[in-house]
Formats: structure tokens, C-alpha cells, sequence
């Protein structure tokens, strides 16, 4: 699923190009970071696969059989929902920051449980199963950062980032990142983060940037910028039809 989500955010980047597209600023979630890398033209895309590809087999080693379990909740604000992460039955640990009222939480089953037992039937709150990978995007999966910087320098070889024809802001935060080592540490820390989805629009959108635009299948991130936002132009592009909505929005 990695190697796939790579290929087809690449792809979807490639239609921009070739009807005269450049982006101004990318950042994404997940492998959708690493494609931004090379939406950026700092990283080589052969390189990206071979990373990508090796991480996902290695992650899948490392999660094995995984016990946990994770959530998504809409209708909720952080305020209201960081009390209940700490249970008996282990501490739950919020992975997404998606919108101000949407969030994911992993945490061990029987805890995750607990919570969602708890919580079932309060005001407007939605609860929704969301894909478990194990401990990806908690402080649980720090313990593996040197073994993605081994990876790193490996898949790369002799070649190195390039300087970036776009700006990369880190969607841990939002934070802009002007260096080859900021790039670097932002990969190999990437899963020992939480995904700030709302912190990292809002940076942009101070930043003066208004419209966006989802490389790939579907229209999740573009969704919750306007969740965000509501003052904000969005487009995905995942078909020729979707494209032609993209190409008219960054006119």
C-alpha cells in the first residue's frame, strides 16, 4: 500500500507538470511526505521508491501480529478529548490532528475499547474504525528512527538532496524546512510524530497560500481543509476529470 500510494501520488503530480503546474509549497502526510520530496525535485523518485518500499517491509516485520487499535473521532474538540486518553487499561495517544473536530487516536485494544464503550452516545461525536499500524505516529515508534536513517543513507547512495523548488513545510507542525538535514531528520522522524493536519493549513494559509490541491486517489486532506478553512479553494486530482477541476483552480 506504501509502494502504491507513492506511485500513484507521483503520477497525479506528473499530470500537473505536463499541463504547466509548479506548486509554491507541498507537504503531506504519511508517504505523502516522501512524495512531496520529490513533487520538490530535492529527491530522486528512484530513490523514494527504494525507501518506501524497504520501510513498508520493515515496518510490517516490526508491527507483526499488532494488538492495537485505533479511531477515528469527528465531532469532538482536543480540549474535550485529552482527559480521556489516560485509562487503566493503558494510555491512548493521538496520531492525527486532521480538522479541529477530527482526530485519531492507537492505542492498545483493550484500552481503545474502553474508550469507545465510554464514549458511545455522547453529544455529536462520531466514532469510526481507522486503519491500525501499529505505534506509527507516536513517540513508541522513536525507538526505529536510526534504523530509518541507515535506510535513508542506503536507498539514497551517492545521491543527494537536491536543493527544493518548492517550499517543504513538515506536517508534524507546519514548520517550513530550508535544509538538506532538516529534510533528512523530517523523514527519519517521521513516524515517532503525531500528523498536525490543522496546524500545518493553518501555517499555510497565514503564509498567504489559499489554494490547494490533493495528488492521489480520493480527496481526504482537501475535505478537511475546508473543515478548517471554509475560505479556501480545493481540488484533488485522481482522473482526468478531477484534473481539469485542479488545473482551474491554480490558474
Amino acid at each position: 500500500a506504501h509502494y502504491a500510494t507513492l506511485l500513484t501520488d507521483v503520477a497525479a503530480w506528473d499530470l500537473m507538470v505536463t499541463n504547466r503546474r509548479r506548486a509554491e509549497v507541498v507537504t503531506g502526510a504519511g508517504v505523502g511526505e516522501v512524495a512531496a520530496l520529490v513533487a520538490a525535485e530535492c529527491l530522486p523518485f528512484e530513490a523514494a521508491m527504494r525507501f518506501v518500499y524497504r520501510r513498508a517491509q520493515r515496518i510490517a516485520e516490526l508491527v507483526g501480529d499488532d494488538k492495537g487499535k485505533a479511531l477515528l473521532l469527528m465531532g469532538t474538540s482536543e480540549q474535550a478529548l485529552l482527559p480521556a486518553l489516560s485509562r487503566e487499561e493503558g494510555e491512548l495517544h493521538l496520531t492525527h490532528r486532521l480538522s479541529p473536530d477530527c482526530f485519531v487516536v492507537w492505542g492498545d485494544r483493550s484500552a481503545v475499547e474502553s474508550f469507545e464503550a465510554e464514549a458511545q452516545g455522547a453529544p455529536g461525536l462520531k466514532i469510526l474504525p481507522a486503519t491500525a499500524r501499529g505505534p506509527l505516529h507516536t513517540p513508541l515508534a522513536s525507538g526505529w528512527e536510526d534504523e530509518w536513517a541507515d535506510l535513508w543513507e542506503e536507498c539514497l547512495g551517492a545521491a543527494a538532496l537536491r536543493p527544493s523548488k518548492a517550499a517543504v513545510h513538515r506536517v508534524s507542525d507546519g514548520a517550513y524546512l530550508g535544509t538538506p538535514e532538516a529534510l533528512r531528520d523530517m523523514v527519519v522522524r517521521q513516524y515517532s510524530r503525531p500528523v498536525d493536519w490543522t496546524a500545518t493549513v493553518r501555517c499555510l494559509i497565514e503564509r498567504g497560500y489559499r489554494s490547494f490541491v490533493e495528488l492521489g486517489p480520493g480527496k481526504v486532506y482537501t475535505t478537511l481543509v475546508k473543515r478548517i478553512d471554509s475560505n479556501t479553494r480545493v481540488a484533488n486530482v485522481e482522473d482526468i476529470k478531477s484534473l481539469a477541476t485542479a488545473l482551474k483552480v491554480t490558474r
